[in-house]
């Protein structure tokens, strides 16, 4: 072949690179401005202080095993967001290794955009959180939880009753403690 109609292939291959990568960018950028703004069924601070008087009310009923925080937490949110909660026989409890930890968990509520879960772990375990498209958070329900951000110096230590966040698109070195629970 003519030399500079080798060349005009190779330009037209980057040109269709460059385009590609340019549209999944593009792609990428609306799906998480779309996550960002979208109205979700799901409020956090309420769930956190649902978590929280669970606490308070199993700690009050001389009970305060995880099983009968989640308990009333599942209750509650069958109760006000009826419908969007499994019932208690589609619940079951699934291992999840994911960046280095290892625990258990099991869903209340899933979408493509946002869910519902518990989760425990029996066992001392440590990674990393990887890099979520969306804000995640979690409250401690039993146990500790150290989560360290990375670009951070210093990581936090979080109790029961104490909410952890996880902002998009960073990750966090994490600890869980033996024993610990999160909602």
């Amino acid at each position: 072949i003519y030399p500079p109609l080798m060349i005009m292939g190779r330009v037209g291959r980057v040109g269709k690179v460059i385009l590609l990568t340019f549209l999944i960018a593009i792609i990428a950028i609306a799906i998480h401005s779309w996550l960002l703004y979208k109205s979700y069924i799901f409020d956090q601070e309420s769930i956190a202080a649902l978590a929280r008087k669970a606490i308070t009310t199993a700690n009050s009923e001389g009970n305060s095993s995880h099983d009968r925080i989640f308990e009333l937490v599942a209750n509650e949110l069958s109760a006000i967001y009826s419908g969007h909660i499994l019932p208690p026989e589609k619940r079951e409890w699934v291992f999840i290794n994911s960046g280095g930890w290892m625990g258990a968990f099991y869903i209340l509520h899933a979408s493509l955009t946002e869910y519902v879960l518990f989760f425990g772990t029996a066992i001392h375990t440590l990674g990393n959180s990887g890099r979520y498209w969306m804000n995640i958070s979690d409250t401690i329900v039993k146990g500790t939880f150290q989560q360290w951000q990375e670009g951070a110096v210093d990581s936090v230590m979080h109790l029961p009753g104490m909410k952890v966040y996880f902002k998009s698109c960073h990750a966090f070195f994490v600890r869980y403690y033996c024993g610990t629970r999160l909602g």
